[in-house]
């Protein structure tokens, strides 16, 4: 059992659904952490809840303006500026030690909403999205791609990834493929956590997309979207994810506290 440790994720979905989120905070909770998920209440759930042992706190958005507003994030600053708001006073109010936030685009988000100085910062990254955008269509036909920009997250990719602390990661592939593009980075500061579905748990942990957006794998992690919405992954990792590396990652920041 380790040290106290207040985790805060952040993900910008209502987090019913989303197994890559629910996996890894329900590992850190039976490790004995305290988690707290920062995610987005659409009008469907409490704006508080405690999901199996995880915090969950809401911040009210309509569906719609999110994502009207998450579309033009390279381009207009209002999206950013709702998060910097929520994280800020995530960690001031919840007394968050570690924020741990999903996806590339949130880096920058997370980063200015840090405001104490020993906060770190966690970048985990179930995929590669500036690859991932540039196969979207609504993200790359005229005259959307004039507002989107999609071209833009190559660019933002390495001073994005400089904002965090660690790095987690999905496999080993594309560790070596950030190492050697970017090759800056510290080998230690990168963690492979192949976090995928959990067939023992599919009940409660079957993705859902509640933005109509799908979720984004690196390509050894194999997507179906089924009609009905729900996502199945199939992955030669679904049995290989290592609860101790990522329990490893957080002990290393309970040593420097």
């Amino acid at each position: 059992m380790p040290e106290h440790l207040t985790i805060g994720m952040v993900v910008d979905n209502e987090f019913y659904g989303d197994h890559r989120v629910y996996n890894e905070a329900k590992v850190l909770v039976q490790a004995g952490y305290t988690v707290k998920v920062l995610c987005l209440n659409f009008g469907s759930y409490p704006d508080r809840e405690v999901v199996d042992g995880i915090e969950v706190v809401r911040v009210r958005i309509a569906l719609k303006k999110k994502k009207r507003l998450s579309a033009l994030m390279l381009t207009l600053p209002f999206y950013r500026w709702f998060w910097r708001k929520a994280i800020h006073q995530f960690i001031l109010t919840e007394q968050i030690e570690v924020l741990h936030v999903h996806n590339l685009y949130m880096a920058r988000m997370a980063k200015e909403g840090i405001s104490r100085n020993y906060v770190r910062l966690i970048l985990d990254l179930h995929g590669d999205y500036s690859a991932a955008i540039m196969g979207y269509d609504w993200a790359t036909h005229f005259p959307a791609r004039l507002i989107v920009r999609p071209w833009l997250w190559k660019k933002l990719e390495e001073q994005y990834l400089g904002f965090a602390n660690k790095i987690i990661l999905i496999n080993n592939d594309f560790k070596k493929d950030i190492l050697t593009r970017f090759p800056y980075l510290n080998e230690k500061n990168l963690v492979v956590y192949p976090n995928v579905s959990d067939p023992a748990n599919e009940d409660s942990t079957t993705v859902a997309s509640q933005t109509g957006e799908p979720y984004i794998h690196h390509a050894e992690s194999i997507q179906q979207m089924e009609p009905n919405g729900q996502q199945t992954v199939l992955s030669e990792y679904n049995a290989c994810a290592s609860h101790e590396d990522l329990d490893a990652l957080y002990s290393e920041f309970l040593l420097n506290k």
